[in-house]
């Protein structure tokens, strides 16, 4: 009997502690799991949410064109009556006009294009377009003519034809921005002096002295005057001569030293100074100063 009360005595229903211990843990274990997942949940929307705000402000950014210019640079000046425009534009698929020419553009938003040029200063537009919203970007060219040199339509070897041994041509100081050459004969008698391109002289000039006390050394600069006249005009030469030679007849009957004439398009001065027995024959366009 007594072992029957003990056994109806236990209480019914009662759980072991260690039980509550394992169910409070599990339960415990659980409710961390869930807060860390439910965490690990809003830090993912929240980058989500960023990053979409990012790609908003991104396409934003894409709908408005920006054009870079590489060439040419601003004020830039030319002398040819074209110029290669270079740049880029982003979006790629901008439309982009230039001087309203449009422009092809390649796929990383590159675009080249020529461009003619009036006389002068050139204001370029640079336009791009996309989706109804442009940008223009202006760049001034000038043009500049320069002013067409008057030549005498013979190079710098015809000059010198058969005088080569007389004159050997060195480059000299330039006049008005030409290139200009000088030589003397070795006796110092004969100074000759070209300026110009070496495919197309402006001008030519023989200095030669004309001593009335050396047959030998007058023989020799008045064939080197007659050689020179040759070739500067091949075209007139015995016209040129004979006016040239009746110049020198005038000089030495009578006080006057200087003598000019045009002949076509090029101009002969010839001037003699007295006292030392120099004689100049300069031959130039007739409309160069």
């Amino acid at each position: 009997m007594s072992d029957e009360k003990n056994v109806s005595s236990k209480p019914k229903g009662k759980l072991p502690k260690w039980v509550w211990i394992l169910i409070i843990g599990s339960t415990l274990f659980y409710c961390i799991g869930c807060t860390a997942l439910l965490g690990t949940d809003t830090n993912n929307n929240s980058e989500q949410e960023v990053k979409k705000k990012e790609n908003k402000e991104e396409t934003k950014k894409e709908i408005t064109p920006k054009i870079t210019i590489s060439e040419p640079g601003d004020n830039k000046e030319v002398e040819g009556d074209k110029i290669t425009f270079k740049g880029n534009v982003r979006p790629n698929k901008a439309t982009v006009t230039v001087k309203d020419k449009q422009v092809e553009v390649a796929d990383n938003g590159d675009f080249v294009v020529e461009i003619s040029l009036e006389e002068g200063e050139n204001n370029i537009e640079v336009k791009a377009t996309h989706e109804n919203k442009d940008i223009t970007v202006t760049r001034i060219v000038k043009r500049i003519v320069k002013e067409d040199k008057k030549t005498l339509g013979i190079s710098y070897n015809k000059v010198l034809e058969n005088l080569e041994d007389k004159f050997v041509m060195k480059e000299a100081t330039p006049v008005d921005g030409e290139t200009r050459y000088m030589s003397e004969t070795t006796d110092s008698l004969a100074t000759m002096e070209i300026i110009g391109e070496k495919n197309n002289v402006s001008q030519a000039t023989l200095m030669i002295g004309l001593p009335n006390d050396d047959n030998g050394i007058l023989l020799s600069n008045t064939t080197t005057l007659l050689v020179f006249l040759k070739n500067t005009f091949p075209e007139n030469y015995n016209e040129v001569k004979d006016w040239t030679m009746n110049s020198v007849d005038e000089f030495n009957s009578s006080d006057k030293e200087e003598n000019e004439k045009i002949f076509g398009e090029k101009s002969i001065k010839v001037s003699i100074l007295k006292s030392l027995g120099i004689l100049t024959i300069t031959v130039k366009h007739k409309d160069r100063e």
